[in-house]
């Protein structure tokens, strides 16, 4: 299964090239309509803001038929295909956006991600513990709150790791030294005084392409830039991260074609999980903040 990572606001283009795996022909494919975030959404989450798209390469030797899986909401733009191998190659073309900048703005602005991360459980809590549904109703229900756990989050590690870098001199500069994605990165010398005037804006918009969801990455980042450490259940909360990616992209089945059922108890037990995971790391970030001559600093 190929699985990447775009930009859902500044994305033009997306070209992909593979060999086909029927005949061994080249394919490059540029694909040009791309599902955007529904921002006319009353509710600011992945699922809410979610819109999905499918299109289909026809390698033009054999004619075998890939199918490409899109989907965009305000927390990120992803393409997954269970017809190409990891080993496809995926080139994003990018272009100014509004709509980034306004959600950049948003996210910025929210420097109490800890408060808003128990507000949106607490909702989620409420509901699944006070409605009395139908049991198909009451299945139906439970999957989007699932999903909706999940996504509380990923936006509580985007919004602490953005606002803690881009606020910070400190943080920023170890971001840049240690990116994992800059390592191979050069420029002409001649060019260093448009890099640096440049820098915190591309330091910007990689931090907002990140997939938090992916726990490993994420959790080397903060490590290395914050020095703050994620539990060592990760391996629990990247199951139900799973779980979460089958509900969303195949109506909630495995790759086996298993359904996925959300009882009120996966609820509970998911719920505990991911609060207290959160908060074991939220607890690292108040520890490194002290009093200096009367001034909070971080």
């Amino acid at each position: 299964m190929f699985s990447c990572e775009f930009d859902a606001f500044s994305t033009r283009s997306i070209t992909l090239r593979f060999y086909c795996s029927e005949c061994g022909e080249e394919i490059e494919e540029i694909i040009e309509s791309l599902p955007s975030p529904n921002l006319m959404s009353e509710r600011d989450t992945y699922l809410g803001t979610l819109e999905t798209d499918c299109t289909d390469i026809e390698c033009p030797n054999c004619h075998k038929n890939y199918n490409i899986q899109l989907a965009s909401s305000m927390y990120g733009g992803e393409l997954y295909s269970d017809d190409l191998d990891e080993d496809t190659e995926m080139e994003v073309e990018n272009i100014e956006n509004d709509y980034f900048e306004d959600y950049s703005e948003i996210v910025e602005s929210n420097t109490s991600f800890f408060d808003t991360f128990c507000i949106q459980m607490e909702a989620n809590k409420r509901l699944f513990e006070n409605f009395v549904l139908a049991p198909d109703l009451e299945i139906s229900l439970n999957k989007l709150l699932f999903v909706n756990i999940i996504t509380c989050l990923e936006t509580y590690l985007s919004d602490a790791l953005i606002n803690s870098v881009l606020d910070n001199e400190s943080n920023l500069k170890r971001f840049v030294e240690n990116f994992i994605d800059y390592k191979d990165r050069s420029f002409k010398l001649c060019d260093i005084y448009n890099r640096m005037d440049n820098l915190k804006k591309l330091v910007k918009e990689d931090l907002y392409n990140l997939m938090y969801h992916n726990l490993p990455k994420i959790r080397a980042i903060y490590k290395k830039i914050l020095n703050i450490d994620f539990p060592n259940n990760i391996d629990d909360i990247m199951k139900k991260i799973n779980d979460r990616h089958h509900l969303v992209h195949r109506n909630g089945k495995d790759l086996d074609g298993n359904q996925i059922i959300i009882s009120k108890e996966e609820l509970n037990q998911t719920y505990d999980l991911i609060y207290n995971f959160v908060k074991e790391i939220d607890n690292q970030f108040k520890e490194k903040i002290t009093v200096v001559e009367g001034e909070v600093v971080k």
